[in-house]
C-alpha cells in the first residue's frame, strides 16, 4: 500500500473519534506536523465560517471548504492543481509518520485537509483566506487560527449531536465559541434559540455581533439552475443580482456572504460590480446539482438541508417522480431526515447504498427506519457505479433520481456520472 493510501487509512479511521479530545490536548498539537516555516500563522487574516449549513464564495482571495478534497482548497475561483495537491500530501505523509512513530495520535481526516490547505495557501502567497469549520465552534482544529478579521456564523441547527449536544441551545453555545473579543462575528439569526444562545457567549467573550435576518427580498425571475432577486438594505442597494442556484435557500446564503464582505470595507477595496459578479458565478457543487437531466445530487447532510431538498421537490408538483439514492451519517439525526424524504409527494423508491465510511449508518438499519416509518419501497445497493449504470440506461422521461443525504454520497455519484477528479488518494 503506498504512503498516499496508507494515509488515508489511517485518517479514515480516526474520523469518527469525539473531537472533543481537544478538552485535554491543545489544538496546537496539529500545528506541529507542519514544516517549520509553517507553524507561524500571524501572517494570515481572514475569516473563520462556522455553523451547521454553507456559506457561499463571493469575494475573497482563498477558501477552504468542507466537500471533498481538492473542491476543498480554492485560490481565485481555481481549485488545488492535482499536481501540487499530491506533492503536498506527501510532504504532509512524511512528517505525520513522524508524528505517529513518536507515539503521537493519529489526526483525523479534516485535520489532514487542514494542514494540506496551510501548506497550498502558504506556497500561493494569498493575502486573505476564509476557513470554513469542521464541526464549528468550541472544538474546531480551525480555533488554531487567533489573527481574524471576521468570523461568519452561518444557518445553526441540530448536527454533529454526538460531540456538540443534542439540543438546539448546546449546539448554538459550541458554534457560537468561534466568537472573538475586538472581533466582529456576522450571525445569521433564524430564530429566537439562536439569537439567546449568541448573546449569551458574546458576553461571556465580549465579543460583539451583527445579526443578520433571512433573505426577505424580491425574486425577480427563476429558471433552472439560477435565480434573480434584490437586495436592498439601509447600507447598501442591488437592484438586480443573479445566483448560479436551485435552492432558495441561496438567497439567505448570499445575504449573509455579502454583508460580510461590507463588514470587510475598511480592509479591502470594495467593488459592488465585483461583489455582484460574483454572485453570479457562485457554484457550490453536490448542492441541488443537476448532474444530468435525470440525476439530482443534493448533499443535504441534515435535517434542515433535507427538508429543504423536499421542499424544492414539492415545489416542481407532479413534473417529476423521484428515485431516491439515500445515505447519512451516524452523528445525523437519521430518523429525522428519513421522516422528512417521506413529504416528498412524488416519492416513488428508496435506494440505500453501503458507504465505505465507518460513520455512514447501515444500510441495514435504514431500510428498518423507513418500514417503520410505513415506506416498504426500499432495498439496498451493493454498488453505486453499477446501480447509476443501470438506472442510465432505464430512466424515464418523468423520473429524476435524487442522490442526498451525505457529501461522501454525492462524491461517489459525481465520480461515476459527473466526470469529479478525487482519486487523488
Amino acid at each position: 500500500m503506498n504512503k498516499e493510501k496508507e494515509l488515508s487509512r489511517k485518517t479514515e479511521c480516526t474520523t469518527a473519534r469525539s473531537s472533543k479530545r481537544s478538552q485535554v490536548k491543545e489544538y496546537n498539537y496539529v500545528l506541529r506536523l507542519l514544516p517549520e516555516d509553517l507553524a507561524v500563522l500571524d501572517k494570515y487574516r481572514g475569516e473563520i465560517v462556522a455553523g451547521t449549513s454553507g456559506f457561499a464564495e463571493i469575494y475573497y482571495n482563498f477558501m477552504f471548504d468542507n466537500p471533498d478534497i481538492r473542491e476543498r482548497m480554492v485560490v481565485n475561483g481555481t481549485m488545488a492543481d492535482k499536481e501540487v495537491f499530491v506533492k503536498n500530501h506527501q510532504t504532509l505523509s512524511i512528517l505525520i509518520d513522524e508524528h505517529l512513530s513518536d507515539g503521537g495520535e493519529a489526526p483525523t481526516f479534516f485535520e489532514v485537509m487542514f494542514l494540506m490547505a496551510l501548506v497550498y495557501f502558504r506556497e500561493a502567497e494569498v493575502d486573505v483566506m476564509v476557513i470554513e469549520a469542521g464541526i464549528g465552534g468550541r472544538y474546531d482544529t480551525t480555533n488554531v487560527l487567533e489573527h481574524r478579521w471576521l468570523n461568519v456564523l452561518t444557518s445553526i441547527g441540530l448536527d454533529h449531536v454526538g460531540i456538540l449536544g443534542d439540543t438546539l441551545e448546546a449546539i448554538v453555545k459550541d458554534k457560537a465559541w468561534v466568537m472573538r473579543e475586538g472581533v466582529l462575528t456576522v450571525a445569521l439569526i433564524e430564530n429566537k434559540t439562536v439569537l439567546e444562545g449568541i448573546r449569551r457567549v458574546a458576553k461571556e467573550k465580549k465579543a460583539n455581533f451583527l445579526s443578520i435576518e433571512p433573505f426577505s427580498g424580491n425574486i425577480l425571475e427563476r429558471a433552472q439552475g439560477s435565480i434573480d432577486f434584490s437586495l436592498d438594505t439601509k447600507y447598501y442597494n442591488y437592484e438586480r443580482l443573479r445566483i448560479s442556484a436551485n435552492a432558495s435557500y441561496q438567497l439567505t446564503n448570499a445575504k449573509l456572504a455579502i454583508e460580510a464582505v461590507h463588514q470587510l470595507s475598511d480592509k479591502i477595496t470594495l467593488d459592488t460590480e465585483k461583489v455582484a459578479e460574483g454572485v453570479r458565478r457562485f457554484y457550490w457543487p453536490g448542492r441541488l446539482e443537476y448532474v444530468e437531466e435525470w440525476l439530482l445530487v443534493d448533499g443535504a447532510h441534515n435535517a434542515d438541508g433535507v427538508k429543504a431538498f423536499a421542499d424544492y421537490m414539492n415545489s416542481l408538483g407532479d413534473e417529476k417522480e423521484l428515485d431516491l439514492l439515500f445515505a447519512c451519517m451516524s452523528d445525523k439525526e437519521h430518523k429525522q431526515m428519513c421522516q422528512l424524504m417521506l413529504t416528498i409527494g412524488q416519492l416513488r423508491n428508496i435506494y440505500l447504498p453501503r458507504l465505505p465510511y465507518p460513520m455512514a449508518v447501515k444500510a441495514e438499519t435504514m431500510v428498518k427506519t423507513f418500514q417503520g416509518l410505513g415506506f416498504n419501497q426500499v432495498s439496498i445497493v451493493n454498488d453505486i457505479e453499477d446501480f447509476l449504470k443501470t438506472k442510465a440506461s432505464k430512466v424515464g422521461t418523468r423520473t429524476l433520481l435524487g442522490a442526498v443525504g451525505s457529501l461522501y454520497l454525492v462524491g461517489a455519484v459525481k465520480k461515476y456520472r459527473g466526470g469529479l477528479d478525487n482519486d487523488q488518494f
